[in-house]
């Protein structure tokens, strides 16, 4: 991954550059000043940096417009074709099929983009629990007959799509159409309560298919207003909007970006990732971008299986260049992805992955074993100071062997495993000059674990002298956000409990030095 970003905002993105290395994703980051901030510059850049790095997925652009142009493919009418899609057009001649993946976090500012990181992160590393995996939105018009994708009204369209999804993991999909066309969707016209209400319950992916405006999808007239009273926490839909200019962010905001900054009282709402066009759109190329995401979504493609947004939103875009050619040419030319391509969709409540493995190497060791894994598929990527040291993938006997260069220096080495539908396994290889006699560190246990997130932990460890502790509870960005002092604990075997209240949902590590030693338990917060 490339990522190109406002200088003053390099910093804030630490965190998640170390994540996307550390879960196996070689991940660069410049400044745009090293750049240049013109449409030339950028794809010149950009061409180039595939031609050295052919590997290379994806492309993520940090800025808004001002701050990283959007590149202008000319004149539509009077409107100018804007699209960062066209940064990933780099190899063959003259052709509109992506080669590389582009997204982007339209922020100006730490405040904003902190908005989408939090939003990542959390989907990611802590994703909430429930049943709203399985659950999706269809929104649309009842125009178009005829004239849509395979001659469908947009209501037919989205309902051909609801049954693509139904006879996958979804068990549910609503339906909010204009008029009345009978099965799940009511008599009338949809209203923005009910669909803000199917929002706040959560769904893995929103169709939108009708008319719309810079700040509106016109059926049901749901808009930026609506997004923002939205209290989907945890609870973030793929959106798909085949519309007129929902994506029009080079002159204002628009309603793709407020899916994308939208917060609630504790946390992120809003989507992972939202898709609009800059333009008054077309009407039947983009609604096969629409249906092919939902046909590699439900896997119905045996040797077609894409899992990341970007994945499925740029094949889907193939599929639209397949059966349009010169009629797709100007969607890819102004539909703008606005979020991380290299996120992994979630269409179940995601399992705990697990792994085991050697807490401790020696120096000039050359490989790592990995077994007991229960996520065939899984890419089990190992780290050392921030760069890629080796990786592979978990067979069916939930193992893997992973080779690399001898270790030549003692900092520790991460282990992150990734597979769709799992949450992430994350430990550490402590490297030793000699193999230590003993545990690594001391031992600290946590009961109950899951717990509550308005619960208690106890703790327990021994300890060899008299001393003070102090303990420290760190969330998934490695920030601190609870911190304990305990003073005069005896010699001997010792148990402590603080509370979790005010701890959020997701994975936590209770971290504190025990006798000159490090000592590390993760719980989960419920």
């Amino acid at each position: 991954m490339l990522i190109i970003c406002k200088d003053d905002l390099v910093s804030e993105m630490e965190t998640f550059v170390n994540w996307k290395v550390k879960k196996g994703i070689p991940t660069e980051i410049v400044p745009i000043s090293s750049v240049g901030n013109s449409q030339t510059s950028i794809f010149n850049y950009v061409q180039d940096y595939y031609n050295n790095h052919p590997e290379m997925v994806y492309l993520l652009l940090v800025g808004d417009h001002a701050d990283i142009n959007c590149y202008n493919a000319g004149n539509a009418g009077s409107e100018i074709k804007w699209s960062d899609a066209k940064y990933g057009l780099l190899a063959g001649t003259n052709d509109w099929y992506p080669d590389v993946f582009v997204g982007r976090f339209s922020v100006s500012n730490s405040t904003d983009l902190n908005v989408y990181l939090a939003r990542n992160m959390e989907y990611e590393i802590t994703p909430l629990s429930g049943d709203w995996y399985q659950k999706a939105i269809g929104l649309g018009s009842d125009e178009g007959q005829g004239f849509g994708y395979l001659g469908n009204a947009d209501w037919a369209h989205l309902r051909a799509i609801r049954d693509v999804l139904m006879d996958f993991t979804f068990d549910e999909v609503h339906e909010f159409y204009d008029g009345s066309h009978g099965g799940a969707d009511a008599s009338g016209n949809p209203n923005s309560t009910m669909v803000r209400t199917a929002v706040n319950t959560g769904a893995t992916l929103f169709n939108y298919t009708g008319h719309g405006a810079q700040n509106v999808c016109v059926t049901g007239n749901f808009s930026t207003t609506h997004i923002n009273q939205a209290t989907n926490e945890g609870k973030y839909p793929f959106v798909i909007s085949v519309a007129c200019n929902n994506g029009t962010f080079t002159t204002g905001s628009c309603i793709s970006e407020a899916w994308m900054l939208a917060e609630g009282t504790n946390s992120t709402t809003g989507s992972i990732a939202a898709c609009g066009s800059s333009i008054l759109m077309s009407w039947a190329p983009p609604m096969a971008t629409q249906f092919e995401i939902a046909d590699i979504l439900a896997q119905t493609y045996a040797s077609n299986k894409k899992f990341t947004l970007g994945g499925l939103f740029y094949n889907g875009q193939m599929k639209m260049m397949d059966v349009y050619n010169n009629q797709g040419k100007e969607v890819i030319e102004t539909w703008v992805f606005f979020g991380d391509p290299s996120v992994k969709i979630r269409t179940l409540d995601p399992q705990n992955l697990t792994a085991s493995h050697d807490i401790q190497i020696e120096l000039g060791s050359s490989s790592l074993s990995i077994s007991s894994c229960n996520a065939e598929g899984a890419l089990i990527t190992l780290t050392q100071n921030n760069d890629i040291i080796g990786n592979g993938i978990v067979d069916a006997n939930g193992d893997v062997q992973i080779d690399f260069t001898s270790i030549d220096t003692l900092s520790d080495i991460t282990v992150v495993g990734t597979n769709y539908n799992y949450r992430p396994y994350q430990g550490v290889v402590k490297v030793t000059e000699l193999m230590s006699v003993g545990p690594v560190a001391p031992v600290l246990s946590i009961y109950p674990n899951p717990v509550a997130a308005n619960g208690s932990i106890t703790f327990s460890f021994d300890l060899n002298e008299d001393s003070d502790l102090v303990v420290k509870v760190v969330n998934a960005l490695g920030q601190v956000v609870k911190e304990i002092e305990y003073n005069s604990l005896l010699s001997g075997s010792n148990q402590q409990t603080f509370s979790t209240v005010g701890l959020r949902a997701g994975i936590y590590e209770l971290y504190t030095v025990i006798d000159g030693k490090d000592a590390v338990a993760k719980f989960l917060v419920k």
